[in-house]
């Protein structure tokens, strides 16, 4: 927890928000194409970028073939 926090730091990410949305991937299925999207959408916004839709696939390629990466705000 100690990394996400000193990486909210370094990039001026609100805290609260990945809170949010920590809270709300609990229950969320990520063998679902959608939902991943959504993630992704959610962690960019957070984030303050854009990620077109050539990243977004890359993206959903590697979360289905290996789950959530721990450094998922410095992908983008």
């Amino acid at each position: 927890m100690g990394k996400l926090f000193q990486m909210l730091a370094d990039q001026n990410i609100n805290k609260d928000s990945v809170m949010k949305l920590a809270a709300s991937l609990k229950n969320i299925n990520l063998e679902d194409e959608e939902n991943i999207r959504k993630v992704i959408k959610d962690v960019a916004r957070i984030a303050g970028k854009t990620v077109d839709r050539d990243l977004e696939d890359q993206l959903v390629s590697t979360i289905k073939n290996d789950g959530l990466p721990s450094d998922l705000f410095n992908m983008f």
